[in-house]
């Protein structure tokens, strides 16, 4: 296993990841200003983890497009690089999480274990499913989904 910056060599990869975590729609932004942009976690030469940190709204400091191929979730690898990118975060560190109508638990199980809290519910309400719960959703076929992104910030520095 190898945790290391992004580079542009990683490109292929990264849309290989993204196509397969977040659909198609989204993998060119993924992809500008790629080297240093992202922790990535290889195994076997393959990219399997994902995780960066950007300035979003108001210039705050956000989580950055974080995705596990769905073949090799919960290992633990998002935890890894998680701990990994924390060691740098010294300001508030926004998370926005995507959860399905019908339930109050976030996708990403991440931010309970990191002490991110929820600051705003509902944030965003997605009609198309580009970053879908797949298996979750009723609506599998991405048809009539419907999602929601609530804000969490991580405002206090804890030690990991």
């Amino acid at each position: 296993m190898e945790i290391r910056k992004s580079l542009a060599t990683d490109e292929f990869q990264i849309e290989c990841l993204f196509s397969k975590c977040f659909g198609d729609p989204y993998k060119d932004e993924a992809c500008v200003g790629l080297p240093g942009r992202y922790l990535l976690l290889y195994e076997d030469d393959h990219l399997v983890a994902m995780t960066g940190l950007c300035h979003g709204e108001g210039d705050r400091l956000e989580v950055d497009w974080t995705c596990t191929m769905p073949d090799a979730q919960h290992r633990g690898y998002m935890s890894r690089l998680f701990r990994e990118l924390l060691t740098e975060v010294r300001e508030p560190l926004y998370y926005s999480a995507w959860r399905l109508p019908d339930n109050t638990i976030p996708a990403s199980h991440l931010l309970y274990a990191f002490q991110f809290h929820k600051v705003r519910e509902g944030d965003k309400c997605w009609k198309y499913g580009v970053n879908c719960f797949r298996d979750l959703c009723a609506q599998r076929d991405r048809v009539g989904c419907v999602c929601h992104e609530d804000l969490y910030v991580r405002d206090v520095l804890y030690s990991l």
